[in-house]
């Protein structure tokens, strides 16, 4: 790298002299330059041809060799250059090659890419090392061929780690199913129904989802039983609140459980319990929208709203069999229906007397037009 660094220096040094250099020293220079660009754009063309079959991590150990590639490219790729190959071309040498300055973007973008891949690695590494789970490894090494999907290696390596995991598979679930194990099982039908690059056989995973099915249905039936005691006991204790909860999960379960003689039966035992809290919920929003009736009643009446649109509000708050307006809300209506009938009888008082008014008036102006007459 010094002796690349000092090469440039002594370009530059003779750009930037008043005198022409010796033709001899100049073909030297010019001829040393031609050179490490040469080799430089070989190793550039190295690294290219291994990223483009997908090794990129094989390209960047390549390209890290002493000396570092990508220092070499940007010590090369001075600002000068073009000067000094202008200069060289008017005394009569050949121009320099031109530095393959695309692929080293693309090396510099692999150096970038490589970061979270060396991550990976190191957890896969460590993961082997320590025997993990075959199925811990196997999530590892999607992420890494995800990573690096450019390399063939990698879906390689993970065709051959999957087919041993489809084995394994099969013996945990031999062992899942003769011991009932709902919880492992559906472990497993969900490892099966992920992402593979060598899936599973499907009358396997259509074996291990109807052993799901089976043993979930089984569940569900065994819990619609004991939610019958519970349902009951709430019932007994007035225990509103459980109830609801406990009919949420008993709807949940109907559903998966479908019909059967046995569901009818447990659905025949819980029945008063449902038609109750059928009757609660109707009381519940029954009570709600009274509240919500006799709230807009009393805000119609401190808005002096006109006597119609009081009768109105009153009659639908009124109207909820088996609620009862509060005593001070029928007051507040009945005071603003008063006010609003004193308000009414005395513009009846005022438009008759000023009937009278115009009566008298007029039989006056009759009188006194006769008696001019």
């Amino acid at each position: 790298m010094a002796d690349l660094y000092e090469l440039i220096e002594r370009m530059q040094v003779t750009l930037a002299s008043s005198s022409n250099p010796a033709k001899e020293q100049l073909r030297e220079l010019h001829g040393e330059l031609t050179d490490q660009i040469r080799r430089t754009n070989k190793r550039l063309r190295e690294c290219d041809s291994l990223m483009a079959k997908g090794l990129r991590t094989e390209a960047i150990q390549l390209a890290e060799q002493e000396p570092p590639l990508l220092d070499v490219v940007a010590i090369l790729d001075f600002p000068e250059l073009p000067e000094w190959n202008d200069f060289v071309a008017e005394l009569g040498l050949s121009v320099a090659p031109e530095l393959q300055i695309e692929i080293a973007a693309d090396l510099n973008r692999a150096y970038s890419d490589d970061g979270p891949l060396k991550v990976h690695l190191k957890k896969f590494r460590i993961s082997s090392l320590s025997r993990a789970p075959l199925k811990t490894r196997i999530a590892q090494l999607r992420k890494i061929a995800e990573v690096d999907s450019g390399n063939p290696i990698w879906e390689s390596d993970l065709r051959t780690y999957e087919e041993v995991r489809h084995r394994q598979i099969m013996d945990q679930f031999q062992i899942a199913s003769r011991n009932q194990n709902f919880g492992e099982l559906r472990e497993i039908a969900k490892e099966l129904h992920g992402k593979w690059l060598s899936p599973p056989q499907k009358k396997f995973i259509q074996r291990v989802d109807q052993e799901v099915k089976s043993l979930q249905l089984k569940a569900a039936r065994k819990r619609l039983a004991q939610l019958v005691d519970d349902l009951l006991d709430a019932h007994h204790d007035k225990d509103h609140t459980s109830a609801a909860e406990l009919q949420d999960e008993w709807d949940k379960l109907i559903k998966l459980c479908g019909a059967s003689d046995d569901v009818r039966e447990l659905q025949k035992q819980v029945r008063p319990v449902l038609n109750w809290l059928s009757e609660q919920k109707k009381r519940s929003d029954d009570e709600s929208k009274f509240e919500n009736a006799v709230e807009r009643l009393q805000r119609s009446i401190d808005s002096g709203h006109d006597l119609l649109e009081l009768k109105r509000r009153f009659a639908i708050a009124a109207g909820f069999v088996g609620f009862e307006l509060p005593e001070d809300v029928q007051d507040a209506y009945k005071s603003a229906e008063s006010n609003h009938e004193r308000r009414r009888k005395m513009r009846l008082i005022i438009i008759a007397s000023s009937v009278a008014a115009v009566t008298v008036i007029t039989a006056i102006v009759f009188v006194v037009w006769k008696l001019m007459n």
